[in-house]
């Protein structure tokens, strides 16, 4: 939910502090006369709710959008976001960015505003089925919405911001955070950030909904820094325990893909169950390749678009020829190649799963008292080498070799 400055622009100069009322002390009001008849927090009341209801859902039924749902009432619940982030534009902003606490200023509310209706759009368009069926009309609308997205925000900051302080490399941290745990957090914040973008390419209103928390969640912990109502300390708790909770989303999704199709998890699976989940997670490694780090963001997202939307559908219809653009077959589920499917998915699932979830909590952990990292860790962030080149492994490194192992031997059973 978006910021709301209780002054005027033109008070946030050094004389403001001179003034009876100084500033701080007109931050110290949630409740304001600048956000006209209350509309922006009635909005942000509302959002909330919908939070807990669609988190509700998806860790009951599987999904966040039920098909015993009206479409119309779920779509109107999505537009309930957007509306809460352009409200955010009735409300006056310092010019300037404060770099000594995480507070909102007009780059950083614009980027707000922009990425949070990029997942509004793609959700509204996954529960109303409006996403083209063929390669072409799914390049073209997937393009539009991702490529567009990257080039509006480049104009953005153009224009508001600055290429060199950009939001996360320039965030301030508590003192008891050190350099080496700020790179390593402001990295998973940065996979995040793609994470989120790849959900876009699904056409599953879950998917697309799940980023809108961390998005949203950020500009009202900025809010509450303002205002005086938390530290800086404990907007990264919030805010990244919010993109966790986004991951959770996901993975729940994912995995109970596997018991829409049948009442027993073992059994009656479908191709498309399979084929859609499998796109799932090769989208969401795409976050984690270190091609990004050497190619621009246009050209990333670029490839990935035809990776999903022409790369992957020709590589199923190869495979299996009565696959189509969203996976649908009618293969019969006895296929021994569908069993075998079916099973190293789950594993790539539950993989997925610990390695993201305990890579969270590792990293995270500095910002919940935790002063400690692994002087492995501690060595390799300063040095920027992997740990499993220069053989120094951590905790993390050596929990992700372990269940490596594990899966390794374990295929091996089954194959044999």
């Amino acid at each position: 939910m978006a910021a709301a400055a209780d002054v005027p622009v033109s008070r946030y100069t050094a004389d403001s502090h001179n003034s009876p009322r100084s500033v701080s002390s007109k931050m110290a009001h949630l409740i304001t006369h600048h956000d006209p008849f209350h509309i922006h927090k009635i909005l942000g009341v509302l959002v909330l709710l919908h939070y807990i209801y669609r988190f509700y859902l998806v860790f009951q039924t599987g999904t966040a959008f039920p098909a015993s749902e009206s479409p119309l009432r779920a779509i109107c619940g999505v537009i309930l976001h957007g509306l809460l982030s352009w409200s955010s534009l009735l409300l006056p902003l310092p010019t300037r960015r404060n770099f000594a606490k995480p507070m909102i200023w007009p780059e950083f509310r614009l980027h707000s505003i922009l990425f949070a209706s990029r997942h509004v759009f793609s959700a509204i368009l996954s529960l109303a089925h409006l996403w083209p069926k063929s390669n072409v009309g799914n390049l073209f609308a997937r393009a539009s919405i991702i490529l567009g997205t990257v080039n509006l925000a480049s104009i953005i900051t153009q224009n508001y911001g600055c290429h060199v302080k950009r939001t996360t490399n320039s965030m301030p941290y508590p003192e008891n955070v050190t350099p080496e745990q700020q790179l390593a957090i402001r990295r998973l914040y940065t996979t995040a950030q793609f994470g989120a973008t790849v959900t876009c390419f699904m056409n599953d209103a879950s998917m697309n909904f799940a980023p809108l928390l961390g998005i949203q969640m950020a500009p009202l912990l900025m809010t509450l820094v303002r205002k005086g109502k938390i530290s800086t300390g404990m907007y990264h708790r919030v805010y990244a325990t919010s993109l966790s909770l986004g991951y959770l989303m996901i993975f729940a999704r994912l995995g109970m893909l596997f018991q829409k199709d049948g009442s027993d998890f073992d059994e009656d699976i479908s191709l498309d169950t399979v084929a859609y989940t499998y796109r799932a997670l090769v989208l969401f490694s795409l976050p984690f390749s270190r091609s990004r780090n050497y190619i621009s963001a246009k050209t990333f997202w670029t490839g990935a678009t035809l990776l999903a939307t022409v790369v992957y559908p020709t590589m199923m219809h190869y495979f299996f020829d009565d696959v189509g653009v969203d996976g649908k077959t009618t293969m019969s589920t006895n296929d021994e190649s569908l069993a075998m499917a079916t099973y190293v998915v789950r594993k790539i699932i539950a993989l997925f799963f610990v390695v993201t979830m305990t890579k969270h909590v590792c990293t995270y952990a500095p910002l919940f008292g935790n002063p400690t990292i692994p002087a492995a860790a501690k060595n390799n962030a300063a040095t920027k080498e992997s740990p499993i080149k220069s053989g120094n492994m951590g905790a993390l490194d050596s929990l992700i070799d372990m269940i490596w192992r594990f899966l390794r031997n374990d295929f091996g059973t089954a194959a044999r």
